[in-house]
């Protein structure tokens, strides 16, 4: 992918008349730079889906021509990956989406500015996971790590007890991230990958944080395949949705010719000091639910690290985490309390989110080697890929039960009575404990459980 300075748009139109759009915008003025069809995005949602560049924004009124459905701008302000953006556009983020005249009574332009602002070079190792007063833990001698805390947190989440099931054999786990280190998984447990970095490689990962991620979920799912999906950067060092729809485009048109079921583990997001000014993304809105309409996928979401931040009064969870369609996760320490950053719900576009959460202390996996990140664990990053690693499992003994009735399994399964907590949902810990044993005994029950009759009534 060829990155741009200036705004970024991505425009659903209807079928057929893409062509016939830009030429109108190009007759009234605004043509773009650089423009780019999302080919199987375009036959899941049966309308011509394209990413546009150009180097000025657009005013969203001017996009409304006939043939456009849906125009949404300043797509590549949105998601971010590591290393994270600078806390000041943190507090813009929040505001990016509001009306423009109420942008000018707040000072848009600043906005704006700051929002392009670029990343200093330093910053992951100031803002590891996005948020302030988190650490990227200390790096552990070759050899003296063992397994870290990973046999500790398998037998919290009781995975080796669902072992009796399986073991994930012949599922797919998609890591959308920043790569997977390919000497830390095995060749069969490699299903490909794809990147749209120029020159770039999906089995490599300077970073560390999508090999973490790849590590844990095979822990819980040891004979499940990864397919790492890593998506380019802008030139804010930053994970661009742009990128995102790029990768969700390839991993769409994967599942549309092999017809397999995949795992999407997804631990990245926007921190805002309140998402509830944030609205989600239109266009991964809308794929979410027509894919998972369609029982194509199984999407897991780690739901922030900014209670911290935003404080206990303050919905803090990731927009996109918050989808009917995903999991989204927190994060419990080694006491199985809830860890000082994870975000809180409920969650933005439907209620029960966080739907579960995790263990995360210790030592982890990080890159090709490991980390000691103390208590504070490796966030709600490294809680995520469990519960993508239990919907290995499900997949995997329950293929024929749609992705709905397995997310009410995971909830069904968890436990919040052993947190201390009463009542079916927490705005901190969803349902609970991950309990990978549970949910995979529950299994197609699940469709008992409140949050599957709360999931067919909602309308998001």
């Amino acid at each position: 992918m060829v990155h741009r300075p200036g705004a970024s748009w991505a425009i659903q139109a209807e079928e057929g008349k893409a062509d016939r759009v830009l030429l109108e915008l190009e007759r009234r003025g605004i043509a773009f730079d650089l423009v780019q069809r999302l080919d199987s995005l375009s036959n899941l949602l049966s309308r011509d889906v394209l990413l546009v560049w150009r180097d000025e924004d657009v005013e969203d009124l001017e996009l409304y021509v006939p043939g456009v459905i849906k125009a949404e701008g300043g797509i590549d302000l949105v998601y971010n990956l590591l290393p994270p953006i600078t806390p000041d556009q943190l507090l813009a983020l929040g505001l990016q989406r509001i009306p423009l005249r109420v942008k000018q009574q707040l000072g848009g332009m600043r906005l704006r500015q700051q929002l392009r602002a670029p990343v200093r070079a330093d910053l992951f190792q100031e803002l590891p996971f996005g948020t302030s007063g988190m650490t990227l833990g200390n790096p552990v001698p070759q050899g003296e790590a063992g397994e870290g805390a990973i046999e500790e947190i398998l037998n919290m989440i009781g995975a080796r007890e669902a072992w009796r099931y399986n073991q994930g054999d012949g599922a797919v786990i998609a890591i959308m991230d920043s790569g997977v280190d390919g000497s830390v998984v095995p060749e069969y447990n490699r299903i490909g990958g794809f990147t749209d970095q120029p020159g770039g490689n999906p089995w490599a990962d300077r970073e560390g944080h999508g090999s973490m991620c790849a590590r844990i979920a095979l822990a819980v799912a040891p004979k499940a395949q990864i397919m790492s999906l890593k998506p380019d950067t802008d030139p804010r060092g930053v994970l661009s949705a742009s990128a995102i729809y790029i990768m969700l485009d390839h991993l769409i048109g994967w599942v549309m010719e092999t017809g397999k079921r995949v795992v999407l583990n997804m631990s990245w997001g926007v921190s805002t000091p309140n998402m509830a000014f944030f609205p989600g993304n239109v266009l991964a809105r809308d794929i979410a639910i027509e894919a998972d309409r369609r029982n194509m996928g199984l999407l897991c979401h780690a739901i922030g690290n900014s209670r911290h931040v935003s404080g206990d009064t303050v919905i803090s969870a990731y927009t996109m985490a918050t989808l009917a369609q995903t999991l989204g996760v927190g994060a419990l320490g080694r006491d199985l309390r809830p860890q000082f950053y994870t975000s809180r719900g409920p969650g933005a576009l439907f209620p029960w989110q966080p739907a579960v959460a995790a263990p995360t202390f210790g030592v982890l996996p990080w890159g090709n080697g490991f980390r000691d990140f103390g208590p504070q664990g490796g966030a709600t990053s490294s809680a995520t890929p469990q519960v993508a690693g239990v919907l290995a499992l499900l997949d995997t003994q329950y293929p024929d039960l749609d992705a709905r009735t397995l997310r009410a399994a995971i909830r069904a399964g968890a436990r919040n009575d052993i947190l201390g907590i009463p009542g079916l949902y927490h705005p901190l810990t969803g349902s609970g404990l991950l309990r990978a044993d549970r949910a995979l005994e529950i299994g197609p029950r699940a469709r008992q459980h409140p949050s599957y009759v709360l999931e067919g009534a909602w309308q998001w």
